[in-house]
């Protein structure tokens, strides 16, 4: 069995399909013409209208800056504060960090000043973090310390106890000394410092597990510095390949030394490249 369709019929399908796709390109042109002249008018209105323009955009802001405020404002139950490998701060610090931040309602604006009144007045802060759980009204505080490579004495401190002295982080910063949880542990360093880049020792130490045996390190105007063992050990440097005479130290320190009456050893001296001078006390 055929059918027959009417091709007329068809002619007219075609015709509207084709009418159809020039409308469509017709109003993409059109829009796309009303959208330059918008954009237009708008860079003339900036044009002769700029300070009025500015005043509305600023006033506009403030006035959101302050509903977002409001919005955001929450009654403080619980704070809660996470302290990232802690080795600064105390316990007190942490219950005064609870106080400014406790209270019937806290606003956006005001836990901003706490935070940058928290980050001025700890120079050992790296970094603070305020979450609020809407819910329950809970504050959480996440506080990281910047990493400590140790702590930095002057000249006085080789005659006096009661001296001045300031910690010096990984990334060579030095800061006002605070007292420490592991301060009997942590590296002393003496001497004239900013020669050598003490992030780089402290690397090299800790890579041949030396850090753990340095009582201090005394740092000399020429550029080069001793390591003091913890045993009285002296272990004398170069200015030039000290990573080389470190590494040679190592060898010797978990061969020959192990073997030898480690009493009796004053110093080494590493300072001549490929010789080591042992003196005896």
């Amino acid at each position: 069995m055929q059918t027959s369709v009417d091709i007329s019929t068809k002619s007219d399908i075609v015709s509207f399909i084709v009418f159809k796709r020039r409308l469509r390109q017709q109003i993409k042109r059109i829009s796309y013409v009303l959208i330059a002249f918008l954009f237009i008018c708008f860079l003339l209105l900036c044009i002769y209208k700029r300070q009025n323009i500015s005043n509305f955009f600023s006033k506009s802001s403030i006035a959101i800056s302050k509903i977002v405020d409001v919005v955001f404002t929450v009654k403080v139950n619980k704070v809660r504060v996470h302290l990232d490998k802690n080795s600064i701060i105390d316990d007190a610090e942490v219950d005064d960090i609870i106080a400014k931040l406790s209270g019937d309602k806290i606003s956006k604006e005001k836990m901003k000043k706490i935070v940058a009144d928290i980050m001025e007045n700890n120079k050992f802060i790296e970094n603070v973090y305020i979450r609020k759980t809407l819910a329950n009204g809970e504050l959480s505080v996440y506080i990281k310390e910047k990493k400590v490579i140790g702590v930095f004495y002057n000249d006085e401190c080789l005659k006096q106890t009661n001296c001045a002295k300031s910690i010096i982080t990984v990334d060579n910063q030095i800061i006002p000394y605070h007292k420490m949880k592991n301060d009997d542990n942590i590296l002393k360093i003496y001497g004239k410092i900013g020669v050598v880049d003490l992030s780089k020792v402290h690397k090299v130490l800790k890579k041949y597990g030396l850090l753990e045996k340095i009582a201090h390190i005394q740092f000399y105007t020429s550029g080069r510095f001793d390591l003091v063992l913890k045993n009285k050990l002296l272990i004398k440097l170069p200015s030039a390949n000290w990573t080389k005479a470190i590494q040679q130290f190592n060898k010797l320190d978990s061969e020959f030394l192990l073997s030898t009456d480690i009493q009796s050893i004053k110093y080494i001296d590493l300072r001549v490249a490929d010789k080591v001078f042992i003196g005896s006390k």
